[in-house]
């Protein structure tokens, strides 16, 4: 008893470091860099072949960590190391110049970081790249080093992709989308009972709503990856909003209460809104192998699924001795449109599935795309060239980003070669580990790398005074030391991981030549240096960084939003043919929402704002998102010449304008810096009325069509005009105001 209690003991430190932190990653990284190094410097006896080796294992296993499949996590470290051989070739012939070795820094550094704004493994590997640059600049050496230097980025990247593949190569990526399946399994069970109308159907919607809030707790737990938020990590972002969102619906989804089901009309009516749930039920199963990785996503399938809600409508029958209270069709009608809403809730989370961070909407598949847009999934060349030419904007936040990292590291280079520091590359290192989008996130970062460092430091010196001289120490010590560089910045923080990187830097040194602890003096020296080069480059350059950009980027798609849905949604009720000629408008949507999509992943990665407040800001998006994309799609169609429907056409038009134009004040308010105006809500109190005079006029077949699609147009502005009731809290919330007007009902806005 008291040996397994013993045992439980020694196995708890143990069992806390694999549960705290992303353990595989660490041990993968150890072994790397280890094994890297061990072969260059006792194998080979070379130094160069020895620091290469090493610091490749540890950047590709441990700062870049690639994601996905076996094949295409392999894929991106052969990519990256044979990029990576490249910068190195560049960076040692600019090495020993006091003037190229800056420049090179410089325009490489902006290359490669704007390139990072292809996304994927792109994005992933930017900053990877960089650190190969800086590397090979910052150790200055003749080029008659090139054979080991590249030798040894071809081991380490050799040993990298081996062990991606080999070792621990479970994500917690797959677990997030293991529980994302369930929650999507969840809400499609509940469909079906409600399309059943099963007993326990009102409980459905707690069920999914749990599951998809179990969701959200472990995509939390993933916490922030070394080289940031790929595509994916977006995409599943939205993802759950777009979850949460259909368990809202499914709240509201309840069986009207109308009296004569029996009577053709009303049960055509009735049917088709079971249609459309088991459209989205479909959907959202076919979300959940996506997760699994069962079968490929269902973009494709969701637009010829929703595209009949309208068709099916207009085609309910027009039976001149249909039930004398016409509240029963408006009741029916009311609840179809509700599961055409479900449905096309289902339609966006299936491009959300495909890893899309944007919806895709119409002129996205072959058939809709208007002239001039390339198909995305052929034409890759152009889109990345169109991808770059966007950033080459000041308003650009991987413009800037570009252009502050590439000036810090130039500064960094030079100020190494000015002071004559013995370690340039620590000098670069340390801008690269501070630098942040924001002149405060950058101090802060700073002064975690400082004190992490001089606690690194007096670590070390306890290591150094142990050995002594004795490489077997050191040799032991350092897989540990790399062990923790890697865990503990994620599991704990920068400074943690600073103070491990110290240790393990002089150690590895240490095991070359010994230095002793006067190494670590220099180390902290350089550290200082980066540290103050950053925070100066920090303040001159767009110091505000993504936290001003959040909100500009936001309020500026919001409002393009809302003018292309108020365009596109006039013409249908104009009864005018979609327009092929909109492209200008759904282009400026689209590269606003990619924008926009561009400074969320940014601040992703940062960390800043944290979860929370990031969660505000991707709901307000999200539903920015919804309000273009269901004006966009093609299951809305003209609404017909009804002259018994005339009223409620005027009143739709109204609603339609009054709802957009809120919304484009609201944007341009978020743009600004500034709180939307009080929330308002479109009163669409005499709706119904409206929809009953229609009826008692006339019940023709050309007055249920145009009544069919002018309901599914007033559904539209009932669900953005009840999201818009929450922007302004939202907004509130995610920048940390919350006015006590804000704790008030909104106010109705009449449509006039």
């Amino acid at each position: 008893m008291g040996v397994a209690r013993v045992g439980r003991e020694l196995w708890a430190p143990i069992q806390w470091l694999i549960d705290k932190g992303p353990t595989g990653t660490a041990f993968r990284t150890a072994i790397t860099g280890s094994v890297g190094f061990m072969i260059g410097a006792w194998a080979l006896d070379d130094l160069q072949f020895a620091v290469f080796a090493a610091f490749t294992g540890i950047a590709l296993s441990g700062f870049a960590d690639f994601g996905g499949s076996l094949r295409g996590r392999a894929l991106a470290n052969v990519i990256t190391g044979a990029l990576a051989v490249a910068l190195v070739c560049i960076g040692t012939l600019a090495s020993t110049s006091v003037i190229w070795g800056p420049v090179a820094a410089l325009l490489l550094t902006f290359v490669v970081i704007l390139a990072g704004g292809l996304g994927g493994y792109a994005q992933a590997g930017s900053r990877v790249l960089v650190i190969f640059l800086v590397l090979a600049i910052g150790i200055p050496a003749p080029t008659d080093v090139l054979p080991e230097r590249v030798g040894g980025v071809l081991l380490g990247t050799v040993l990298a992709t081996v062990a991606s593949v080999a070792l621990w190569p479970a994500r917690p990526r797959r677990e997030i989308e293991s529980a994302i399946a369930d929650a999507a399994k969840a809400i499609a069970d509940g469909l079906a009972k409600m399309a059943a109308g099963a007993a326990d159907a009102r409980s459905a919607a707690a069920v999914a709503e749990d599951a998809v809030k179990a969701a959200r707790q472990q995509a939390a737990s993933l916490g922030a990856t070394p080289a940031g938020p790929v595509a994916r990590d977006r995409a599943r972002a939205y993802l759950l909003d777009d979850l949460q969102r259909a368990t809202r619906i499914m709240g509201e989804l309840r069986r009207p209460s109308v009296s004569h089901l029996d009577h053709s009309a009303v049960a055509d009516i009735l049917d088709v809104g079971r249609a459309r749930l088991a459209d989205a039920r479909k959907l959202f199963l076919e979300v959940a192998d996506a997760m699994r990785g069962v079968r490929p996503s269902p973009v494709g399938e969701a637009d010829s699924a929703l595209a009949r809600t309208e068709h099916d409508l207009a085609g309910v029958s027009a039976d001149p001795d249909g039930p004398q209270d016409p509240k029963q069709v408006v009741l029916a009608s009311e609840w179809t449109l509700l599961a055409n809403e479900l449905a096309w809730t289902a339609g966006i989370a299936s491009t959300h599935a495909s890893e899309s961070p944007v919806p895709l909407g119409r002129g996205d598949t072959a058939g809709e795309r208007a002239p001039g847009e390339a198909d995305p999934q052929i034409d890759v060349a152009r889109r990345a060239i169109g991808v770059i030419g966007a950033d080459l904007s000041v308003h650009s936040v991987r413009f800037q980003d570009s252009v502050r990292m590439a000036v810090a590291l130039g500064v960094a280079v030079g100020l190494t070669a000015a002071l004559d520091l013995s370690h340039g590359f620590w000098v670069s290192l340390a801008t690269l580990t501070v630098l942040k989008t924001a002149a405060r996130s950058t101090a802060i970062s700073a002064f975690d790398a400082i004190v992490g460092t001089l606690v690194g430091f007096a670590l070390s010196v306890l290591i150094v005074l142990a050995a002594d001289v004795e490489q077997p120490i050191y040799a032991i010590a350092l897989p540990i030391v790399i062990f923790l560089s890697v865990w503990a910045t994620r599991a704990i923080g920068l400074a943690a991981g600073q103070a491990a990187f110290t240790v393990t830097v002089i150690v590895l040194f240490n095991l070359l030549e010994p230095a002793g602890w006067q190494l670590g003096i220099a180390r902290v020296e350089d550290v200082v240096v980066g540290a103050a080069a950053g925070i100066l480059i920090g303040l001159v350059a767009w110091p505000r960084g993504t936290r001003v950009e959040l909100g500009r980027a936001t309020g500026t798609f919001i409002s393009a939003a809302a003018r292309y849905a108020g365009l596109v949604m006039g013409g249908l009720l104009a009864g005018e043919e979609r327009r092929r000629v909109d492209l200008d408008e759904r282009l400026e949507v689209k590269s606003t929402g990619q924008r926009l999509d561009e400074v969320i992943q940014l601040s992703m990665a940062e960390g800043r704002p944290g979860p929370e407040r990031m969660g505000h800001w991707l709901a307000i998006s999200g539903e920015a998102h919804r309000m273009w994309y269901i004006a966009d799609h093609s299951s809305l169609s003209p609404v017909g010449d009804a002259p018994a429907c005339q009223p409620l056409r005027a009143y739709v038009e109204s609603a339609v304008r009054d709802v957009t134009g809120l919304y484009e004040s609201a944007g341009n308010a978020i743009a600004a810096g500034e709180l939307p105006e009080p929330a308002q809500v479109i009163d669409t109190s005499e709706l119904d009325d409206l929809i009953e005079e229609c009826l008692a006029r006339s019940r023709s077949a050309e007055t249920i069509a145009a009544l069919a699609r002018l309901l599914a147009i007033a559904r539209w502005v009932k669900v953005v005009s009840g999201a818009l009731s929450d922007l302004r809290r939202e907004v509130a919330q995610a920048t940390a105001e919350q006015p006590p007007e804000l704790l008030g009902d909104a106010t109705p806005a009449q449509a006039t």
